[in-house]
């Protein structure tokens, strides 16, 4: 089970985009079905289905994996991509 489905108030929806704000810090592996935007922290492992977007305030601990990325911000772990990085 997803970290997501303990999130109150968050649902999934096909095609929406994972949102983390600035502010905001998220501790534990995230499984997204479509792409994410992280401007917060998340101190754990990123795996989405589609595109990740590292703001410059974003800050990842820990490893991502997607089908592409943008990173302007920080990841201390690995970044795997099977489209473009």
């Amino acid at each position: 089970m997803s970290l997501l489905s303990h999130i109150p108030g968050l649902h999934r929806y096909a095609g929406a985009i994972f949102k983390v704000p600035e502010g905001t810090i998220i501790e534990g592996n995230i499984q997204v079905e479509a792409s994410a935007t992280i401007a917060g922290v998340i101190r754990g492992n990123i795996q989405a289905k589609g595109k990740v977007n590292i703001a410059g305030s974003g800050v990842v601990f820990g490893d991502v994996f997607a089908t592409d990325a943008e990173v302007h911000g920080t990841i201390n772990g690995n970044l795997v991509c099977t489209g473009q990085a």
